[in-house]
């Protein structure tokens, strides 16, 4: 009977003890690799996200695009260099400090095609970002800058 109940309070102290450390773990600690091609096979350069994040790929200006939660927890994008069947651009980072990505979508705005791309802050706030330049690049407000203005976030 002794063992029992000593067995019983060293079960309670051991759970007591690890409780914490588990409540205190990043939720999303573990990094997996980025996908290896996209849906034609093609080679996307090799890459990390974090595991348990939403990736994505985008259909925009004729180019695919794929965007993950790094394991910096910033937001990373790597591009079709070209229309058709061409190579992906190495990976560069959007900033921002994610809690995971939530989406996309294109519009057309003054007469151009847009992208948006939208991201959960590790805040709890939604932010985006829009592109609607050329090859070189154009993300608004910033390459790594975000906003969380409704009015200039059209998927919110």
């Amino acid at each position: 009977m002794l063992k029992t109940r000593l067995a019983q309070v060293l079960v309670a102290v051991m759970v007591a003890i690890a409780a914490p450390a588990a409540v205190a773990a990043p939720a999303h600690a573990a990094s997996c690799p980025t996908d290896a091609t996209d849906a034609d096979g093609r080679a996307v350069p090799g890459g990390w996200l974090i595991c348990g994040t939403n990736d994505a790929w985008a259909w925009y200006d004729g180019r695919r695009h794929y965007f993950v939660v790094g394991t910096d927890n910033a937001i990373w994008h790597t591009w079709q260099t070209c229309k058709g069947n061409c190579g992906y651009a190495a990976w560069s980072s959007l900033g921002g400090s994610a809690q995971n990505f939530i989406n996309w979508g294109t519009y057309t705005q003054a007469g151009r095609a847009a992208l948006e791309i939208v991201m959960r802050a590790s805040n709890g706030s939604l932010m985006c970002k829009n592109y609607n330049g050329t090859y070189t690049g154009a993300w608004w407000p910033s390459t790594t800058g975000w906003t969380s203005n409704g009015a200039d976030c059209l998927i919110f």
